[in-house]
């Protein structure tokens, strides 16, 4: 399987996933791409279909016009033009510049330093990551960094999103999770019309992040302040990870060893203190670092395991998940 991620810059260390060209230092946006060599664009053609047709010669081939819809194709630095999806008449391409763009005016300030940028799937997809300049502490000296994430796509498979990531700086979790209407931890925005045009409804959505980060660090003190026995974590467990029921079933349902691996996660953590394994903040942390960084995925080994790894935390099946543990924890 192809690696998923194409180019990436990371600011001082790599990523969770353990893959990029890493440099001293995070920078600003358009070094960050340009680092990561994500300055490229792409353009909207029309679709054709090849169908067989009838000549003096037998049976030939021509090309015709698909109605409505169109190729997104990206040039490569060769000339080799790559296909990248399909799309409709009201589809609209969000450069990758005008992404950098956007996502730095979000912040009045302009204190967006940028620690990674990441292509995926061949230009399918764009990730940029940008910290905030404070972190978030609480507990016994516990603390969450605080960053806003940019995901595009050029594939017609995703809106352009722009959501809030909580990062636990000891072991590297991805912990954002949505904590409901009134604070909203990503805004989103299909591609029609202008991206620049949408800048002060991201704002008021998102208000500047900092209502979440707020709500968010609340929220994980309450789940600090909360008891959670080894006898519930076993039936949180068993809930995240359900079995198949169907009688005809022949092959071992894969989520008894995701339960058995997550259980003994809370013996062999080493990043939730003994003291704050029983509560639900250690519970939710527990279950975090297993489902980012032991929990075996479908196509999880060989080339592109730690990227698929990265995609599946960003806006795959570990983000599910992760917002399932925070379901069933606060339910």
């Amino acid at each position: 399987m192809a690696h998923e991620v194409e180019t990436a810059y990371y600011a001082d260390r790599p990523a969770w996933h353990g893959v990029g060209t890493v440099v001293h230092g995070a920078r600003r946006w358009r070094d960050a791409m340009e680092i990561a060599d994500a300055l490229w664009t792409v353009e909207k053609q029309p679709a054709y279909a090849r169908v067989p047709v009838l000549n003096e010669d037998g049976v030939g081939e021509r090309y015709v016009a698909m109605p409505g819809r169109y190729a997104v194709v990206r040039t490569l630095p060769d000339g080799t033009p790559r296909i990248l999806g399909d799309v409709g008449e009201t589809w609209t391409p969000f450069q990758n510049e005008a992404a950098g763009v956007f996502l730095d005016s979000l912040i009045d300030s302009g204190d967006l330093r940028y620690e990674s940028v990441v292509v995926l799937h061949g230009g399918r997809r764009i990730v940029l990551l940008a910290r905030r300049p404070q972190d978030v502490t609480f507990g016994d000296g516990e603390r969450i960094r605080p960053y806003i994430a940019l995901v595009n796509s050029h594939d017609g498979t995703l809106a352009l999103s722009v959501r809030n990531v909580m990062t636990r700086i000891v072991c590297a979790n991805t912990l954002a999770v949505a904590l409901g209407e009134q604070t909203p931890h990503q805004w989103s925005v299909r591609h029609t019309g202008s991206l620049s045009a949408r800048i002060t409804e991201a704002r008021r959505t998102l208000e500047l992040h900092d209502r979440h980060a707020d709500a968010w660090t609340q929220q994980m003190r309450r789940l600090l302040d909360q008891p959670f026995s080894h006898e519930q974590f076993q039936t949180m467990t068993n809930e995240l990870f359900p079995l198949d029921q169907r009688e005809d079933r022949t092959r071992r349902d894969p989520n008894l060893k995701r339960r058995a691996e997550l259980l003994a996660n809370w013996s062999t953590t080493r990043t939730v203190p003994t003291g704050l394994r029983a509560t639900r903040w250690g519970a939710f942390n527990i279950a975090t670092e297993y489902l980012e960084h032991t929990q075996r995925l479908r196509g999880g080994s060989g080339p592109g395991a730690a990227e698929r790894r990265f995609a599946s935390a960003m806006f795959g099946q570990i983000h599910r998940q992760r917002q399932r543990v925070y379901q069933l924890l606060t339910r």
